[in-house]
């Protein structure tokens, strides 16, 4: 075999090894990243509390630094928000785990009807995780 044959076969075979190792690598970034979920329950008075359950998916734990209860309207191609909650103390700083589970629960002055609402009107949460830049919405109620 001649200098310049092995020399193309050898930088075929990197190549092609290089590119199987960084897809397997991206592969496993977009794997790892964090993912969020939210399911709820709702009663139907202030006696009972109202809970929001915030899934990690994921086997990366993720920190809320912040959150954000917003009943949102939507009119024409704008949204505005005509409600919202906020946790008391400002900043909140909850870690949830690989495959955990957090509730946020709203009672007495912090309970949010669901009765009543318009077809255009939608409860998110709006959640800062810490390492974002933007906050993660997600639509709580209606699913």
């Amino acid at each position: 075999m001649k200098v310049v044959q092995l020399e193309i076969i050898i930088a075929v075979w990197g190549a092609v090894l290089s590119t199987v190792l960084g897809s397997i690598k991206i592969w496993e970034v977009y794997k790892s990243r964090p993912q969020i979920s939210v399911s709820y329950s709702v009663t139907s008075g202030p006696e009972h509390e109202n809970e929001i359950f915030v899934e990690n998916t994921s086997a990366t734990p993720l920190m809320i630094t912040y959150w954000e209860l917003e009943l949102r309207e939507r009119k024409f191609l704008r949204r505005s928000v005509k409600n919202g909650r906020y946790p008391d103390g400002g900043y909140y700083h909850v870690t949830i785990g690989a495959f955990g589970r957090h509730t946020l629960k709203f009672g007495d002055e912090e309970w949010f009807s669901t009765s009543g609402m318009k077809k255009r009107q939608k409860w998110y949460l709006k959640l800062h995780i810490a390492g974002r830049r933007r906050p993660v919405d997600l639509l709580v109620y209606p699913q």
